[in-house]
C-alpha cells in the first residue's frame, strides 16, 4: 500500500514515486497502515491510496481525494485517519 499525492513529499502524483505505508499496526479487525511525512504548517495537500502490486499493477482509490489541511499552529505531529474509498 502507498500514498500518492500533489506534492513532492508524496510522488506529485506519479505511482512511482508514491511513498509506502507500513503496516505493523493491528486493530482486532483492521489492519492499520501508517507513514510519517514532514509538511509546512497550513499547507493543503490532496491525496489517495493505491494498492501498487508486484507486478506493476496500480489499483486507485475511487474518487474524490482526500484533503488535508495541516494545522497553521502544528509545532508536532498531526493525525489523520482515513479508509480506503
Amino acid at each position: 500500500m502507498k500514498i500518492v499525492g500533489n506534492i513532492a513529499q508524496l510522488g506529485n502524483w506519479a505511482p512511482g514515486s508514491a511513498v509506502t505505508l507500513s503496516s505493523t499496526e493491528y486493530t482486532s479487525s483492521d489492519l492499520l497502515w501508517f507513514v510519517e511525512l514532514s509538511l509546512t504548517p497550513g499547507e493543503v495537500i490532496q491525496y489517495k491510496y493505491i494498492n501498487a502490486g508486484s507486478t506493476g499493477m496500480v489499483t486507485w482509490e475511487a474518487d474524490p481525494n482526500h484533503i488535508y489541511t495541516m494545522p497553521a499552529t502544528c509545532s508536532t505531529a498531526a493525525s489523520v485517519d482515513d479508509t480506503w474509498q
